[in-house]
């Protein structure tokens, strides 16, 4: 049985994620990911001020994002997930 270990953090409070930050962190989840057995995806999950959210494997994607007034993104999350096994119930809420 292989059991692992790692680290979960959670911010409230809002900070400015800038571009050599959140590439240094795509970076050690892309060197993690690489050495678990079957390797998962990065993936990110981005929610913007106008309601709307979308997720992505591709960092340039959420670098290219505008964010802009009224469509600033809100919240970033980024998680291994392995994208070729099926859709689980998704862990954000829905709107309403």
């Amino acid at each position: 049985m292989n059991l692992t270990s790692g680290v979960s953090k959670t911010y409230r409070k809002p900070f400015v994620l800038d571009e050599n930050t959140l590439r240094r962190i795509y970076a050690l989840l892309e060197k993690a990911a690489i050495e678990l057995a079957s390797p998962p995806s990065v993936v990110f999950h981005i929610e913007r001020e106008d309601d709307r959210y979308y997720e992505t494997i591709s960092i340039d994607e959420v670098l290219s994002d505008p964010n802009v007034p009224n469509r600033r993104i809100n919240v970033t999350s980024i998680e291994l997930r392995a994208i070729n096994q099926p859709t689980q119930a998704s862990p954000y809420p829905a709107r309403e």
